[in-house]
């Protein structure tokens, strides 16, 4: 009989050890994106047409997206020409890449703002990030800054991973865990 509970508690032993070395966890920085073949000038840029005051859901992906050689370094990033109207503020939600928070990462958003000659009128680092949480999405973190009025374009790229503190979540159990900052992830944008 105690042969029995032996082996069964070595198997579970080494179940829970199998389980747990599967997910690794993610690393506390990245590496910057690769070069992509676009762009080194906005000249270069597909710039999508907002047609509504807000886009929802936009996924930034390292084997997808473009790269760009921004101040902070290289990063991926999506743009967008601006819908016509005036808009005081623009808000960014970006959305946690996992709700276990010891295996998530953040896309953690910077804006840079162009005008009809893609010169650049204004940037945002949206480093004051609040948490959110909305049904079918899950938890986010949101910034909001002004839109300059003569931007007609903006860029929403990555802050450097090595060089940009990471945002402390917490877990319905206190513990607190710093999301690693990533060059891709889910993001929506709000006009107001």
């Amino acid at each position: 009989m105690a042969r029995i509970d032996v082996s069964v508690t070595l198997l579970s032993a080494m179940a829970a050890a199998a389980i747990s070395g599967c997910a690794a966890r993610p690393p506390v920085a990245y590496e910057p994106p690769p070069a992509a073949a676009c762009c080194s000038s906005w000249k270069q840029v597909h710039f999508k047409q907002m047609d509504s005051n807000e886009v929802c859901g936009v996924t930034i992906s390292i084997e997808s997206s473009p790269t760009f050689e921004f101040a902070e370094g290289r990063s991926t990033f999506v743009a967008y020409q601006l819908p016509s109207g005036k808009f005081s503020s623009m808000m960014v939600e970006t959305y946690t890449s996992s709700d276990l928070l010891p295996m998530a990462t953040l896309f953690r958003p910077r804006a840079l703002f162009l005008d009809s000659h893609l010169s650049e009128v204004g940037s945002a680092d949206l480093a004051a990030m609040k948490r959110g949480s909305k049904a079918f999405r899950g938890a986010y973190y949101y910034s909001t800054t002004s839109v300059p009025t003569d931007a007609t374009c903006v860029v929403i790229y990555a802050a450097s991973s090595r060089n940009t503190d990471r945002i402390v979540a917490h877990s319905v159990n206190g513990d607190m865990f710093g999301l690693p900052n990533a060059y891709e992830g889910k993001i929506s944008i709000i006009l107001e």
